[in-house]
């Protein structure tokens, strides 16, 4: 239960289902949203690692680092 006196509230994502978890997100709903998060966190990742290649590739090539 997380309304304020006690009741389930509707999902603050889908706003059709009654949401029983603490951050206000049904089931499905919850679901979608972390492997939302986990595919951004990937991406992320791979965001990072490109710059740190271009970084080691600026190094090899002595034209010092790619950050300021």
């Amino acid at each position: 239960m997380n309304g304020v006196d006690g009741c389930m509230t509707t999902c603050i994502r889908c706003l059709t289902t009654a949401a029983p978890e603490p951050l206000g997100l049904c089931p499905a709903c919850a679901v979608r949203t972390r492997l939302e998060l986990a595919s951004g966190l990937r991406r992320l990742t791979d965001y990072l690692a490109a710059w740190a290649a271009f970084d080691e590739w600026c190094r090899a090539r002595r034209d010092g680092t790619a950050f300021a």
